[in-house]
């Protein structure tokens, strides 16, 4: 029998790994970083950066936090499910 994942658990991991990709993708922008991976995959997109707001990248970290752990406790709860069966 497979063990079971707990959902709770799978939510904050996954929220926050979610979270910190988030905030990784900002800082790159920030960093012009994002420049240097699109030349390095021979692409070029277009983006106009606007003025930091941090109630926004707030906004936005909570959001991503929020969809990652809803992915996680729907994917644990449909894992214990199936497992269990």
């Amino acid at each position: 029998m497979a063990e079971k994942i707990n959902p709770k658990a799978a939510a904050i991991s996954l929220g926050t790994v979610f979270a910190l990709s988030h905030l990784v993708g900002i800082s790159s922008l920030f960093l012009g970083v994002m420049n240097a991976w699109q030349r390095m995959h021979f692409m070029m997109m277009s983006y106009t950066l606007q003025v930091f707001d941090a109630f926004t990248m707030f906004l936005g970290l909570i959001t991503a936090f929020a969809l990652g752990a809803l992915i996680g406790w729907v994917f644990a709860t449909v894992y214990n499910s199936v497992a269990s069966k």
